[in-house]
């Protein structure tokens, strides 16, 4: 199965059914079904690239939060840092725009899921004195989904067509029998 929605994609192979919930051209919010797992939710993202947007991008993470008490996972490209240590070259990254993307994270009840793969998602200037190196792309949980699925994994695929590496959610699932 797959879903395009803007520069958005999903390509999903379960048993189990997934429905669309809600999209528009920064996310696709999914349900998924499955009898054995459950119901859980799975998001799409796109975050506003422009700096002067960061505050609406939080407000529609935290909209969509609110939106399902199943367990969550939200992956994409948030447009946004967590830490400096996120980002390699240009200038410094706003403690503004870290504490107000971190906070939203905390306050949605998410965590980050970490990675396996290249350090950076993004970057520009590649073999100039002016490149730059940052960590956009992510996936987050909530503790439900983390506990359901407490052997996922993001790993961070290489392609060399794009400025971002698209990443890919492994469930790394138990067979049940």
């Amino acid at each position: 199965m797959y879903k395009v929605m803007g520069g958005l994609a999903l390509l999903w192979k379960n048993e189990g059914g997934v429905m669309v919930k809600n999209n528009c051209s920064n996310f696709i919010d999914f349900e998924v079904v499955n009898e054995i797992i459950g119901r859980w939710r799975y998001t799409g993202y796109y975050g506003f690239p422009e700096i002067e947007r960061r505050v609406d991008s939080w407000q529609m993470i935290r909209d969509l939060a609110g939106a399902s008490s199943l367990p969550w996972c939200i992956i994409g490209d948030f447009n946004d840092l967590m830490s400096m240590t996120e980002k390699e070259g240009g200038r410094v990254h706003p403690h503004a725009l870290l504490d107000g993307f971190s906070e939203t994270v905390g306050d949605c009840g998410l965590v980050d899921l970490g990675f396996k793969g290249d350090k950076y998602t993004w970057e520009r200037g590649r073999g100039t004195d002016r490149w730059i190196q940052e960590r956009l792309d992510r996936g987050l949980a909530t503790k439900e989904w983390s506990d359901m699925f407490p052997r996922a994994e993001v790993k961070v695929l290489e392609v060399s067509t794009s400025d971002h590496l698209p990443l890919y959610l492994k469930l790394n699932q138990q067979v049940y029998v």
